[in-house]
């Protein structure tokens, strides 16, 4: 039967009308109105804004957009948070940050043997030949390294969380977990020591400037950007990145004992002063596939707020970090020495090296002992009481100034 036979019959029993093709226009002799292509429903749903004809393409766009805008925001947070207090913290250890790097550098000092006892000797010294405001000496530097760092590091840091850790944290335990969140942290940190390492390099020579007992206290660089030229006068580009990838790898024992430390201290001390709640679900009551309904039995889940912890998780980060900090102390010791080398115009000649490579720097700070690798120490544990008072209440308070 064709199209006009089967449109003239009388139906046996009512059905619905069978949908006409894309391309078939329709009929002049039809009375009814006409049916509604699917190009005129695509442009009443873009003139709409979409509603009940929003195809799911685009309902999955607007909630990746959403999300993006949730990270963002999380992004701007973290960096006001975190970069905001933590900056406020270096302007008020500065001194004790200068201080810690004279000790560390001074076996390396040229035309002098007098060498500072500790703490009161340094910062005695530094008072009387230099002022007050040379405690502050190098601190530029340190915070464009604090800005730039914090930065980089937590771009990379949720890009590669998609690599390291599929399915999230849940879904992995134990030493796997540990591993897969270092290689996580090794990743991004990498990345961010590569664009801030020359700012750490800066502050070294900025902080040792000047630090030399007796008569040498004179300033040699008048400031950061006459450090740069003279740094890349006498010895070219090569200084900024010397020691990089030393730094690279005293970063891995680094980061497992603060990762390691950190978990043991949030799953047996964190999770105690402040346990995890548990909040109920929303019911499913949906009835098809294969699972059952659940009107009857609210599923309970886990619900962790670091913010809940606050201020223990910020204490507990810092105590992990400072025990890494001691473990590798010597270390950071050999990779300031090597830093420094070469910035001095007391050598013979002037601005020339004292070692070749940071292996032959290990090997003249092994010789004078364990002792002398950790120098400083006991100045750098004492910055983290002040540390953690500025963090912990500027963290607050940016916090509660951020909308959500």
């Amino acid at each position: 039967m064709d199209r006009d036979d089967h449109s003239n019959a009388a139906p046996s029993a009512p059905s619905a009308p069978a949908a006409p093709p894309a391309s078939a226009a329709p009929s002049s002799t039809d009375d009814s109105k006409p049916a509604t292509t699917p190009q005129q429903l695509d442009l009443f749903a873009g003139v709409t804004g979409g509603g009940l004809f929003e195809d799911e393409e685009e309902r999955r766009r607007k909630k990746k957009q959403k999300r993006a805008v949730s990270e963002e925001k999380l992004f701007a947070f973290t960096l006001l948070g975190y970069g905001g207090a933590a900056a406020a913290s270096r302007v008020l250890t500065a001194p004790l940050d200068r201080v810690k790097v004279i000790l560390q550098c001074q076996a390396c000092f040229r035309g002098t043997t007098v060498t500072f006892n500790g703490l009161t000797d340094a910062a005695t010294h530094i008072w009387r030949h230099q002022g007050w405001r040379a405690f502050w000496w190098g601190f530029s530097p340190h915070m464009w390294n604090v800005f730039v760092g914090t930065g980089v590091r937590l771009l990379t840091y949720q890009k590669l969380r998609l690599f390291f850790l599929p399915g999230g944290e849940d879904a992995h335990h134990g030493a796997e977990l540990v591993v897969r969140e270092t290689g996580c942290f090794i990743g991004s940190s990498s990345v961010a020591l590569l664009v801030s390492y020359p700012f750490d390099v800066l502050f070294t020579r900025l902080a040792t400037d000047g630090g030399r007992p007796g008569a040498m206290h004179k300033r040699t660089f008048k400031g950061l950007w006459h450090c740069i030229w003279t740094t890349v006068q006498t010895q070219g580009f090569s200084p900024f990145y010397r020691g990089c990838g030393f730094c690279m790898a005293s970063s891995v024992p680094f980061l497992f004992v603060a990762l390691g430390a950190a978990r043991l201290y949030e799953d047996h001390i964190l999770t105690r002063i402040q346990p995890a709640r548990t909040t109920p679900s929303r019911p499913s009551t949906s009835t098809s596939g294969d699972f059952p309904p659940t009107d009857q039995k609210m599923v309970e889940r886990s619900s962790v707020e670091p913010l809940r912890w606050y201020p223990w998780n910020l204490l507990g980060g810092m105590a992990s970090g400072l025990l890494a900090q001691t473990a590798t102390y010597p270390l950071d010791t050999i990779r300031r020495r090597y830093q420094y080398d070469g910035s001095s115009p007391w050598s013979d000649p002037p601005w020339t090296r004292q070692f070749a490579s940071i292996a032959e720097c290990a090997r003249h700070s092994c010789r004078r002992g364990l002792g002398d690798l950790y120098r400083g120490a006991g100045v750098n544990a004492l910055k983290v009481v002040p540390e953690a008072m500025v963090i912990c209440c500027l963290y607050w308070i940016i916090k509660t100034k951020i909308p959500p």
